[in-house]
């Protein structure tokens, strides 16, 4: 709420002391009177709080209400003169909250040649998002003359920077790698960050997941070196998680005294109450997939419009469904067709990315099969659906791939398929993170199913490579204890033969060095020597095209000729040891 001289109740995070609530006072404006609580933008119409251009574009934009968010910390990011960490659900309206107070400050200013607000995000994905965001707002502020109206730049690593230490932008968005790098060997890049008024952490706990808390303190430093202003930055961390590692890194990096706004009740599930939760019982790894696509095809033919996002665990996977799902959508079995089929993975380049991402999001009948590069800060309007056919190495990444559905108050479906070696993983959700499912589905009650798995063909090359890698994906589940090692991997190798139409498919025991321990009977059954053995490279060739080859290219000397294209860093083998016979045939 807005109240003058109001009192926030705010949670206090301290090392070594018990958490507890406290208050602080913020003065608004001395025309505001404390019965002001606003729910609509145009309430803040005469009060000096808001630009009233920045008034304009938002009703022009269609932003009407405010989110519980932006109701609770706009005026504290506006009169914070230390910073503010801000713990909020995915898709509540958190980039907006810190778009309207920077712009306001900007729109304070005459131009200048100094960066005045920076963004610090982790992923090139995201830094795209929030680019497009502000230029909705900063294209339909009033005035005809752009070169009046407040810039933008992005610093990120991986395609050209959009940035010019000349005319520096007033907005930077930036990935970790990059700035360090930039700020650390370009002294006329590191003068334009000099007078920094606002810096914004946004998705703080991936930024720190990822591994970037070396670079961003590095960040801090060369920030604080290049300053001329006596004031401290005013730094906003926004975070859907507010554990010790955050608060340590705020502490550091933003200063001991921060106001915390908890925006989510303790007692409040952490996915948004707008995404229907249902989890799907299956009882194989076979039988999961044939869930999936069955749940897939049934909800587009059900709906003239959909947008369904589907999580797989490695970019191997993402490779491996988006091929079968074409095969079936080709396929003579009488299935809905009408519908876009995109990609989005880390092996993609990164124009690839961008062109898929800005189909998908364009798409009315679109379905986007992704890795967890998307879980995060990816905002599509109108994602429908988000189907999760394998359990999460971290908790926290199933409440944030939820998260891309029943955003800006919309209605969305979640939808996570677990097999039988897997169902702990369900107690796991509800135990850390309140998880409630509001339909429980066995899949062997389902009626009217297609048995897609086996008689639709596959890829071999692909089939061989996703179905190894998801070996190594398993084991990344491990500390988690929730699911059963050994009865996945024989469900996975039964898919494998049922998927390969050989009954008799082994897999090459060099698997076995990066899964650990696995009992002898699964081996003897599953586990003597190497891959369907195809007759020669020529008939490979044969059975993929190029691009499904390109990874395989370093397996062997020999089948290394034929793919002198592909980048080194594809070529590194994920398995090593044993006979050149079984290397060429390894993923």
């Amino acid at each position: 709420m807005f109240q003058n001289i109001s009192r926030l109740y705010l949670k206090s995070y301290k090392r070594n002391i018990p958490t507890r609530w406290f208050h602080i006072s913020y003065r608004l404006s001395n025309d505001i009177p404390s019965t002001f609580h606003p729910e609509k933008y145009e309430e803040f119409k005469d009060k000096g709080l808001i630009d009233a251009k920045i008034l304009q574009s938002l009703r022009r934009n269609n932003f009407i209400n405010l989110t519980p968010i932006q109701k609770q910390a706009l005026g504290p990011i506006i009169n914070t003169e230390k910073g503010i960490v801000c713990r909020a659900k995915t898709g509540t309206g958190k980039t907006l909250t810190f778009i309207i107070p920077t712009l306001n400050e900007i729109l304070k200013k005459s131009k200048s040649k100094h960066v005045d607000t920076l963004i610090i995000v982790p992923t090139r994905d995201l830094a795209f998002q929030i680019y497009d965001e502000y230029r909705k707002i900063i294209d339909k502020l009033p005035g005809n003359n752009p070169r009046q109206k407040p810039s933008i730049g992005m610093v990120i690593g991986g395609s050209q920077n959009i940035f010019n230490p000349r005319f520096p932008p007033e907005i930077v968005v930036a990935t970790p790698g990059r700035l360090e790098a930039n700020l650390t060997s370009k002294k006329d890049f590191a003068r334009c960050f000099n007078n920094v008024t606002y810096r914004v952490f946004d998705e703080a706990d991936r930024l720190l997941d990822i591994g970037f808390e070396p670079s961003l303190n590095k960040i801090n430093d060369l920030l604080y070196e290049n300053r001329v202003n006596p004031d401290p930055i005013k730094s906003l961390l926004f975070s859907a998680t507010v554990d010790d590692k955050i608060s340590n890194f705020s502490r550091n990096n933003i200063g001991q005294d921060y106001t915390f706004i908890n925006t989510v009740s303790d007692s409040e599930p952490e996915v948004h109450e707008n995404v229907k939760q249902t989890l799907v019982k299956c009882d194989t790894q076979t039988d999961k997939l044939n869930t999936l696509f069955n749940y897939l095809f049934n909800t587009m033919k059900e709906q003239d419009k959909f947008k369904i996002m589907i999580f797989a665990p490695t970019k191997s996977g993402v490779q491996w469904l988006t091929d079968y799902i074409e095969q079936i959508k080709n396929s003579e079995l009488n299935v809905h067709s009408d519908f876009e089929l995109l990609q989005l993975a880390g092996n993609l380049t990164a124009g690839a990315r961008t062109r898929n991402l800005s189909r998908f999001k364009r798409s009315n009948k679109g379905v986007l099969i992704t890795t967890d590069v998307a879980a995060r800060g990816i905002d599509v309007k109108g994602v429908t659906h988000v189907f999760q056919p394998f359990a999460s190495p971290e908790v926290a990444d199933y409440v944030h791939k939820v998260g891309r559905t029943g955003r800006a108050g919309l209605k969305g479906d979640a939808i996570l398929f677990l097999g039988d070696a897997e169902t702990r993983f369900a107690n796991l959700l509800k135990r850390q993170r309140g998880v409630e499912f509001a339909e429980l589905v066995e899949s062997q009650n389902l009626e009217h199913q297609i048995d897609f798995i086996g008689n639709v063909k596959a890829s071999p090359i692909l089939t061989e490579d996703y179905i190894v890698r998801f070996f190594g994906y398993i084991t990344q589940l491990k500390p988690l204890r929730v699911i059963d090692i050994d009865q996945i991997i024989q469900e996975t190798c039964e898919m494998y033969r049922t998927i390969m139409q050989d009954p008799s498919l082994r897999v090459s025991q060099g698997v076995l060095n990066h899964i650990g321990d696995v009992s002898s009977r699964l081996r003897r059954e599953y586990f003597t020597g190497g891959f369907r053995n195809y007759n020669n490279n020529r008939q490979r060739r044969d059975q993929d095209d190029f691009n499904s080859r390109g990874t395989f290219y370093k397996k062997s000397r020999d089948f290394r000729s034929d793919f002198r294209g592909s980048s080194r860093a594809d070529s590194k083998s994920d398995f090593r040891g044993g006979s050149r016979a079984d290397k060429r045939f390894r993923f």
